[in-house]
């Protein structure tokens, strides 16, 4: 009925499809079961913002941090640092 060249293409397209579905499942599980951490310069799990919160734990200052490695002090609302 079909040639047997659509038939392995329907078998190829079935087989990706469900590798897709299943990679995406395992990644939903790992997030759930690993989650992210998140620091204060995140909104949300979904929305990271890429820096790192650092301390000088000898004055308290807090920096942060870009993964180009930028280095930058934080200013805080409150604090004169």
């Amino acid at each position: 009925m079909f040639s047997l060249g659509f038939q392995f293409a329907l078998g190829a397209f079935a087989a990706y499809a469900l590798g897709a579905l299943a990679l995406d499942a395992l990644g939903k599980y790992l997030y759930r079961r690993f989650p992210v951490e998140m620091d204060d310069s995140d909104k949300s799990p979904s929305e990271r913002s890429g820096l790192s919160v650092h301390v000088d734990h000898k004055t308290g200052v807090e920096y942060l941090s870009s993964p180009k490695g930028g280095l930058i002090a934080r200013r805080m609302e409150k604090d004169d640092h």
